[in-house]
This record gives C-alpha cells, structure tokens and sequence, in this order.
C-alpha cells in the first residue's frame, strides 16, 4: 500500500509521470514475483529456487529504476539549485549596480546643488557673514573682493550695496559740509 501511494504521488508531480510509469511496473513486477516467491517456498514447489531468482532479478530491476529516478531527481534539484544560485546572483549584481547608478546620480546631483549655491551665494558662506556683520555695524570700508564677471551674486548684491552706501554717505557728508558752510556764511552776514 505504501509503495503504491508513493507511486501515485509521483505521478500526480508535473512533469514526472514519464518517470512514475517505469517505476510502477518495475513495482508490480517485483510484487508478482514476491508474492509468487513467496507462494512456492510455503508450498515448498519443486520451482521455488527459480520463483526467488526471478524475485531476485525483479527486485534488482526495481533498484534499478529506483536508483535511476533518484539520479534524475538530483540532476534535476542541482539544476534547480544553479538556476536558483545564478538567479540570486543576478539579483544581487543588478541591486549593486543600480545601488552605485543612484549613489552616482546622488553624487552628481549633489555637486551641481553645492556648485548653485555657491554660485549664488559668490563666495565662502563664513566670510560673507563677517562682510555683511561689518557692512550692518556700519563699516563701509571693507572692500569686498567679487569676481570680474560675477553680476548676480549674493556677494556681489552685497560689495554693490556697501559701494551705494559709501557713495551716500559721501554725498550726505558732502551736502552736510556745505550746509555748514552756508550756515557759517549767514552766521557771519548776520553779524555783519
């Protein structure tokens, strides 16, 4: 009974009916031939000895199959497993790749953000800090080195911004001084 529920169990497998046939009659040959064997030796038949070879013969058969089925269903696990293994494989080759294609895009994308920015701001973050703390404490005098061609900075906005306030004061100095002036002239008309 066994025996038979394992063949039928392999035969239900996909793809494994061709190997359950031999196998089955590899099986019902040995049975006939054991059970016959077995008949003739309780009988004590004058054919018992060749009833037990032809058992014999059947049951090397069947090992035969058995062994044969089990080498296929190895060769057929080692290339389950290869497929399996190279698969993996594959997949770990295809996440490292696209792992270093995103660390790259990341890098590059990165460096064009800081290059922007730096653009933007036209210089060292720290040192135009300090200029516009100095420019804000109301020293006009610090000179504000700014690229040739660099027009649309935060630092040139700055160096442009001190250089109007420079020119203002100047000018407001320069109103203030004649005012007094012309406030010393009346003064001086007055007393006259």
């Amino acid at each position: 009974k066994l025996a038979s529920d394992a063949l039928a169990a392999i035969d239900a497998l996909e793809g494994k009916q061709a190997a359950a046939k031999p196998l089955g009659d590899a099986f019902q040959a040995y049975e006939a031939a054991a059970v016959g064997a077995a008949r003739a030796m309780i009988a004590k038949a004058p054919d018992g000895a060749a009833k037990v070879s032809a058992m014999q013969a059947a049951l090397a058969q069947l090992q035969g199959q058995l062994k044969k089925y089990k080498e296929e269903a190895r060769a057929s696990i080692d290339a389950r497993y290869d497929a399996a293994s190279a698969g993996a494989t594959r997949s770990i080759v295809v996440v490292l790749v696209m792992g270093l294609i995103v660390l790259g895009a990341l890098g590059v994308a990165s460096w064009i953000i800081v290059k922007s920015v730096w653009r933007e701001l036209g210089g060292d973050p720290a040192e135009l800090r300090e200029r516009v703390q100095l420019v804000a404490g109301g020293d006009l005098t610090a000179n504000l080195r700014v690229a040739a061609d660099d027009r649309s900075s935060l630092n040139a906005a700055v160096a442009a911004m001190t250089q109007r306030l420079r020119e203002a004061v100047t000018q407001i100095r320069g109103a203030s001084d004649s005012i007094s002036t012309a406030s010393r002239e009346i003064a001086n008309g007055n007393q006259d």
